[in-house]
């Protein structure tokens, strides 16, 4: 049994005004935005993390630093950072670009964290047709925006972004997911990154 954060990120933020406080603004034009998908999914994951016993701590609000302050008072041993990923314009309906799921850790964190996390990467792999990996943030490369999220926080921190959302594909089957623990498809979807990180730390 673990202690488990849920932050959802780019709610909340009085620092981020405009249409990018929640995150991309749909580029499907269907009316969700990031938010929407991190919010469904981050609550179907502590949903069913309840349910296999394990304790959560959830929060959607506060500036990035004041979030991490306040999980540390928790005493988490796993901080999960939810966003929604999309591919630059330039290749964003096109063919190219690596549009797999991804858990981006902070470029110095120990060993086991990763080995976790690619259990998890593997597991999700295993069930998400898209495939999952397990990428290192640093401070020198395109990665440095999911390294600059994880400052402050004292338990190990995934970047959790499990889809893109500018793929139909990916965006239908993830509304669609079914499995006999949770309501609602996105829910549903949180439920087994849940399975994945209960996978990860069994």
């Amino acid at each position: 049994m673990s202690k488990i954060g849920i932050d959802l990120q780019h709610n909340g933020r009085k620092s981020v005004t405009g249409s990018s406080r929640l995150g991309f603004v749909d580029p499907l034009g269907e009316g969700k935005d990031e938010y929407s998908w991190i919010a469904q999914y981050g609550i179907g994951m502590q949903i069913r993390l309840h349910q296999l016993g394990h304790h959560t701590f959830l929060n959607g609000m506060g500036e990035y630093p004041d979030r991490a302050k306040r999980f540390n008072t928790h005493n988490c041993n796993l901080v999960v950072l939810c966003h929604v990923n999309q591919n630059p314009p330039s290749i964003r309906f096109g063919s190219k670009g690596n549009r797999t799921g991804k858990i981006f850790l902070h470029h110095q964190t120990s060993k086991l964290n990763v080995e976790r996390a690619k259990k998890a990467a593997e597991y999700l792999s295993r069930h998400v047709p898209w495939g999952f990996e397990v990428v290192m943030a640093k401070p020198t490369d395109w990665t440095r925006n999911a390294l600059n999220v994880q400052k402050g926080y004292k338990a190990w921190t995934w970047v959790l972004e499990p889809f893109f959302g500018d793929q139909r594909v990916q965006r239908k089957w993830v509304s669609t997911y079914t499995t006999r623990f949770q309501p609602g498809g996105v829910m549903k979807f949180g439920a087994l990154i849940a399975d994945a990180i209960d996978f990860a730390y069994g």
